[in-house]
């Protein structure tokens, strides 16, 4: 009986790499493998801001264009072209305006103009109950106008 045992403990610890001799293998890989996109835990994840935004303001004329490196988060399919980032006249010198991506065969871009701002962005008060979450408002444009 107590030789049944020795193998048993002698044959775990075969299969998982431990034994009572031998020390458990050492990794190969020294460092961890970084990853550079990807879902982003919410311990990592930074607050929305609802506030715009301004790109970065040149107060002369503006510099070379800066170097984009289109995402690779866009929509499926060959149909659509990346629009590489400009800088345009802006109050207080020239603006940065981000590249994008834009169905493809487009001409002619529809600038918006900026929304309203937006007031009520605070919960109203406690939740009415434990599932129940607050969804701050935003603007849509729809037919000509925001909602």
């Amino acid at each position: 009986m107590h030789r049944n045992c020795t193998d048993l403990i002698m044959a775990m610890g075969a299969l998982y790499g431990k034994t009572a001799e031998q020390p458990p293998p050492i990794p190969s890989e020294g460092q961890p493998e970084v990853l550079t996109r990807g879902p982003v835990n919410e311990a990592f994840a930074q607050p929305i801001k609802l506030e715009d935004q301004p790109g970065l303001v040149a107060p002369t004329a503006p510099p070379a264009n800066i170097e984009e490196v289109p995402p690779a988060e866009r929509s499926a399919g060959e149909q659509f072209a990346w629009v590489p980032g400009y800088w345009a006249k802006a109050a207080g010198g020239w603006q940065w305006v981000a590249g994008f991506w834009t169905p493809a065969g487009n001409n002619e871009l529809e600038y918006l103009p900026a929304p309203p701002a937006l007031t009520n962005v605070e919960p109203p008060g406690p939740p009415p109950s434990p599932d129940k979450i607050w969804v701050p408002p935003c603007w849509y444009w729809h037919r000509g106008q925001y909602i």
